[in-house]
């Protein structure tokens, strides 16, 4: 086994809206895979603004592309004569340039994203939105990184390494109850490796927010390590087992690797078309291995999610708190943080996060720590959970489950209380 790094997304503050792409087939999977939104230029991004706006937009498909050359692919598509001429009259007004568009149906808001000549030019424009009865809600671009750190797996045995990770989760004892069959969790993170053994069945669909690139889609190694963790395969003769092995994923890609394996970027623009995706879908759970900074569109697509019944997990990191609330800040989502570090202020639940085996691209394995193995462990709990309960019933169960979480965990002195898996299903059986 080779030594890996994983980690949260942590992010900084920059500005955003929104666009999405029509979908193209992925004939190997049988998958509808949606292509770019083009956002893969980071240095465009510190210069961008998000507006929304509410227009009623009957003639648009929800598909739709939103660059040129998408729109070229699907003519069919065509906004309100209104939402035109307000965009229009937005550049004129801010002397801006808009860069791309989406009607997000969820909320049903266009969602604009437009570029400014300097970063001054882009706060002043900002401000004074905020002032303007025409315009929902303007907000920065955000941007979303991997923090990644080394594991030496020297003198290490793997199977030793999760053997503890698990059972000090109760997950052995937990799986005679439950494999989390049938629940649907929406991973959005960088690209998995679908073709890996220890996913075969696993994954029911993915989307790609960032590029058309399939081959490196299957080669992102976050993404891979965080679906892994939560449903690799059970008793196929491989290495290890996901917490929920019968669970089925959705992978969708909002995050890009910058300068290595492990430091990806992911934006306001991306998660918020992922979002969208996973409400359009309605998954059962949305894992978010990652954190930024507050975000109003991005908690307002979470508020959403979580309305219709979606359980929302996420990364809370222990470091530069103030600046990542999003999204173990937002209320109602399940915040996780990693029960080998120190303690974060956004309080939950913890779980292992110390080198734990998971999966590599190409089949390989490798060992992972960071926040976001632990929260990808709890979304496997989560499903567990979900499996025992009858879908008429899943709507009480979201609004007990933080707290059924909370109760049934490990107490630990001056510590966040580490979860228990099999105490956690059995209170959610009562």
């Amino acid at each position: 086994m080779r030594a890996a790094i994983i980690s949260g997304l942590i992010g900084v503050g920059l500005t955003t809206a929104c666009a999405t792409a029509p979908p193209l087939q992925t004939a190997a999977l049988g998958m509808e895979h949606l292509g770019s939104i083009g956002v893969q230029d980071s240095t465009q991004v510190p210069l961008q603004i998000v507006v929304t706006f509410r227009v009623e937009l009957p003639a648009l498909s929800i598909e739709a592309g939103a660059t040129p050359a998408l729109r070229a692919q699907r003519p069919g598509y065509a906004g309100s004569a209104y939402a035109r001429r307000l965009m229009t009259r937005f550049e004129h007004d801010y002397r801006i340039t808009r860069v791309t568009d989406w009607y997000i149906e969820s909320l049903g808001v266009h969602c604009v994203v437009y570029r400014a000549a300097d970063a001054a030019t882009r706060d002043a424009v900002v401000a004074r939105m905020h002032e303007d009865r025409r315009i929902k809600d303007a907000d920065a671009m955000h941007e979303f990184r991997t923090l990644g750190e080394p594991v030496a797996s020297a003198g290490v045995d793997p199977y030793e390494a999760i053997q503890r990770a698990t059972q000090r989760i109760g997950l052995p004892a937990a799986q005679q109850m439950a494999s989390g069959r049938g629940v649907r969790i929406a991973v959005i993170d960088t690209g998995i490796d679908y073709q890996h053994a220890e996913l075969q069945g696993r994954i029911e669909a993915t989307d790609n927010f960032v590029d058309a690139d399939t081959s490196r889609y299957r080669q992102d190694h976050h993404g891979t390590a965080v679906g892994g963790t939560i449903a690799a395969n059970a008793a196929n003769g491989r290495g290890i087992r996901g917490v929920a092995p019968q669970a089925r994923l959705i992978g969708l890609k909002a995050c890009w690797e910058v300068s290595s394996h492990w430091d990806a970027v992911c934006s306001s623009l991306t998660l918020a078309a992922a979002l969208e995706s996973a409400i359009r879908r309605r998954v059962d759970i949305i894992n978010l291995s990652l954190a930024g900074p507050a975000d109003r569109l991005l908690t307002n697509l979470l508020r959403q999610a979580m309305a219709q019944g979606i359980l929302v997990v996420g990364a809370a990191p222990t470091q530069n708190i103030i600046a990542m609330q999003f999204p173990a800040g937002v209320s109602g989502v399940i915040s996780v943080e990693n029960a080998d570090e120190s303690a974060s202020a956004l309080r939950g639940v913890a779980a292992p996060g110390n080198e734990v085996l998971t999966l590599a691209p190409g089949n390989g394995y490798d060992f992972a720590s960071g926040v976001s193995i632990s929260t990808a462990l709890v979304t496997g709990v989560v499903a567990l959970m979900l499996e025992k309960v009858p879908a008429a019933q899943r709507a009480g169960l979201a609004a007990r489950l933080p707290g059924i979480l909370l109760l049934t965990a490990d107490k630990r002195p001056s510590r966040t209380p580490e979860i228990n898996a099999a105490r956690a299903i059995q209170a959610a059986l009562r």
